[in-house]
């Protein structure tokens, strides 16, 4: 499995980069935005930041904002 994905964040920086993009943007089969080839993304609305619930890498800056962001006023959501 590991091997894989390497060769999909590979394959997905390659693709990019010949279509003449800095970085790629994964998405799941249903088109929702999942991950980045090497990054998780997330969005801040308001006081929430939304973290997308397509199949992904648990990253860990994302596992460290989940732990500090109540700390600091925020909630964490898997919605988009």
């Amino acid at each position: 499995a590991a091997l894989f994905l390497l060769a999909l964040t590979t394959f997905g920086l390659r693709f990019a980069g010949m279509a003449g993009f800095d970085d790629a943007l994964f998405l799941d089969p249903a088109g929702r935005i999942t991950e980045g080839p090497t990054w998780n993304i997330g969005f801040l609305v308001d006081d929430t930041v939304v973290w997308p619930r397509g199949d992904k890498l648990s990253g860990i800056t994302a596992g460290l904002l989940d732990v500090v962001a109540p700390g600091v006023g925020l909630r964490t959501v898997r919605s988009i």
